[in-house]
């Protein structure tokens, strides 16, 4: 019998106590209802690498859990890798932490809403 999946953010919040990585989790968990992506082309070994330089910004494992997740999505959605970008959730996850790691991914995820997203 299949084990049934954790969804992100309670697997996020294990993980961590840190309110911003947990507002990622949950903007991932979201972000069907909030992109309709322009769709991705961007190479595996690219979007890896995206991975592992997204990882270097904190040691919380909250982020070494979330960096590939969010590399993936850039993947599936964006033409062409984007650049970080503070907007909307950047500030939300600025009031909710200090973590480096957080804040990077929340610019990520704010750029990849504008510039992959059909609006």
């Amino acid at each position: 019998m299949p084990v049934p999946s954790v969804p992100l953010s309670e697997r996020i919040a294990q993980l961590t106590l840190d309110g911003g990585y947990r507002r990622i989790a949950a903007t991932i968990e979201e972000w069907g209802s909030l992109c309709i992506p322009l769709g991705g082309s961007i190479p595996l070994d690219v979007v890896a690498g995206i991975a592992t330089s997204l990882a270097t910004f904190s040691r919380d494992p909250a982020l070494a859990n979330l960096a590939p997740v969010v590399a993936n999505l850039m993947g599936n959605c964006c033409p062409a890798q984007v650049s970080p970008v503070a907007g909307d959730l950047t500030t939300q996850v600025r009031a909710l932490t200090l973590d480096p790691g957080a804040v990077r991914l929340a610019s990520v995820l704010d750029s990849m809403r504008v510039s992959c997203c059909v609006h």
